[in-house]
């Protein structure tokens, strides 16, 4: 069972708030961090490297009827090809200098860098300054079955693209960046945001127009 755009703001936001009421907080570690405090500097774009990430997600799915929601972990791969971007304070746009990401998702899934990025539909071999590399990703079989993972896994199993967003967080597609809205009845589009300062993640996945899966969580460094 999926919702669509129109069906989601004809509710007023109610799968929002079943998402929100469905899905209990991600349990935070008393342990000590073993990351330091700014974990940015591990999740640094050094062209020719690899950085693993545990991801403890709760996602609810909303292709099973009822919706199902789970919880587990996702592994992701980054794997880098170049360096991220340095950016200054006059690089920042206005949406940047107020002090939101500038990536802040319209009901559609769409941002509004999303939307200037791909006001062409240019195709993902053209040239982007903001790809810095691809993905991959891996649920444990059997579990977590309402999480991305699942479908992401065999879909980037050559990795999918993975981008800086305008605020310098990364910014995960699978498979390819493309507009909700442009896509076929059967594809599938999954966006993941990993905030590099605090290692939070969010994705949301569309099946065609329609709203598909919702999942957030926290992620930890995997070290050799």
């Amino acid at each position: 069972m999926c919702f669509s755009t129109r069906d989601i703001l004809q509710l007023g936001f109610v799968p929002l708030l079943i998402f929100m009421a469905l899905i209990p907080k991600v349990a935070m570690s008393q342990e000590t961090p073993k990351e330091p405090s700014n974990p940015q500097a591990l999740l640094k774009a050094v062209p020719g490297t690899k950085i693993k990430l545990d991801c403890e997600t709760n996602a609810v799915g909303m292709d099973f009827n009822p919706f199902k929601t789970t919880s587990g972990t996702v592994t992701f791969v980054l794997s880098f090809q170049k360096a991220a971007q340095k950016k200054t304070s006059s690089d920042k746009k206005p949406d940047e200098a107020s002090g939101t990401d500038g990536n802040a998702s319209k009901a559609d899934g769409s941002t509004p860098a999303r939307d200037e990025a791909h006001k062409s539909d240019a195709p993902i071999n053209a040239p982007d300054p903001s790809v810095l590399g691809t993905w991959t990703a891996s649920v444990e079989p059997g579990k977590h079955e309402a999480s991305l993972g699942v479908s992401v896994e065999k879909l980037c199993a050559q990795g999918c693209v993975l981008r800086e967003t305008p605020s310098g967080n990364m910014e995960l597609w699978s498979p390819r960046p493309i507009m909700p809205s442009k896509l076929a009845d059967d594809e599938r589009l999954s966006i993941v945001t990993i905030d590099v300062n605090n290692l939070a993640i969010k994705a949301t996945s569309f099946l065609g127009q329609q709203l598909s899966i919702l999942e957030k969580g926290q992620c930890k460094i995997d070290k050799p």
